[in-house]
């Protein structure tokens, strides 16, 4: 399970040598708030995809694929 660690810049990397040698991914907050919760982090990307068990693996990857193409036209579109 992923550590998520929250703070500024500044404040992430004092943790530097707790990081070292780990992957990272880091998300900018827009408004320079944390999220109070992972619901609000996660906004409008919070959502599910149903798939059948009788699917292959590579059906499965093309349904999600098609999921997360149509959420992103969505946000993009005004």
């Amino acid at each position: 399970m992923p550590e998520i660690i929250e703070g500024t810049l500044s404040e992430i990397i004092q943790q530097r040598p707790e990081l070292s040698g780990k992957r990272v991914r880091l998300y900018v907050l827009e408004d320079g708030q944390p999220a109070q919760n992972l619901l609000e982090f996660l906004g409008d990307w919070v959502g599910s995809v149903h798939i059948p068990d009788s699917l292959q693996s590579t059906e499965q990857e093309t349904v999600v694929e098609q999921a997360v193409s149509e959420k992103l036209l969505n946000r993009s579109q005004p």
